[in-house]
């Protein structure tokens, strides 16, 4: 009987870690709608900031990360800040799906095509069962134990508000790549 009350206790104090962590996820959401207006920027030091961010975290579950910027990348539209939240969460993500495989790699890479910047988190993890694609990037979808289904919704939403899409394409047992398409300024008046 003590066992049986002890573990309902651990799993209600595990439920309200997860509910709180959702609620903090969601204020900030709401918080970052209130921030900064876009501004022409150039998506290197979002990048360089959040792989300085997310380091320590990710190298202890993949080492390295590998970090390829096109020279003389045009700028874009944006709110640094919130791009760089994306990279961190998409980085840890990545990260998380290597844990416990050999030969684990994950990698940033930024390039331009036309009139289009776009940002690549890859990793070559477990990667996304093919049936839980097309939910993923709604809220409270998650395919992790301990998750709470908000990072990638926040993540899909936060770069539509900059103008741009997320997209995935993963296969089970081989890896994930999420790519960030945001527009290149062209000039004008931001906002």
């Amino acid at each position: 009987m003590e066992g049986d009350l002890s573990e309902l206790l651990e799993d209600m104090e595990h439920g309200c870690a997860l509910m709180t962590d959702m609620v903090e996820q969601l204020r900030g959401h709401v918080r970052q709608d209130e921030q900064r207006e876009l501004v022409p920027f150039s998506v290197e030091p979002a990048i360089q900031r959040a792989l300085s961010l997310v380091g320590p975290q990710a190298r202890k579950l993949v080492g390295t990360i590998g970090c390829e910027i096109e020279p003389g990348m045009p700028h874009v539209l944006l709110d640094p800040g919130k791009l760089q939240q994306v990279l961190v969460n998409l980085t840890i993500n990545a990260a998380q799906a290597c844990e416990g495989r050999a030969d684990t790699r994950v990698g940033i890479t930024a390039g331009c095509v036309g009139d289009t910047v776009t940002i690549a988190v890859s990793d070559n993890g477990c990667g996304i069962p093919q049936h839980a694609l097309t939910d993923i990037f709604d809220p409270f979808y998650t395919t992790k134990a301990q998750g709470t289904g908000l990072g990638l919704w926040i993540c899909h939403d936060t770069v539509a508000e900059l103008g741009g899409r997320l997209e995935v394409d993963s296969e089970e047992g081989v890896g994930t790549v999420f790519t960030i398409s945001l527009p290149v300024f062209r000039g004008g008046v931001p906002g």
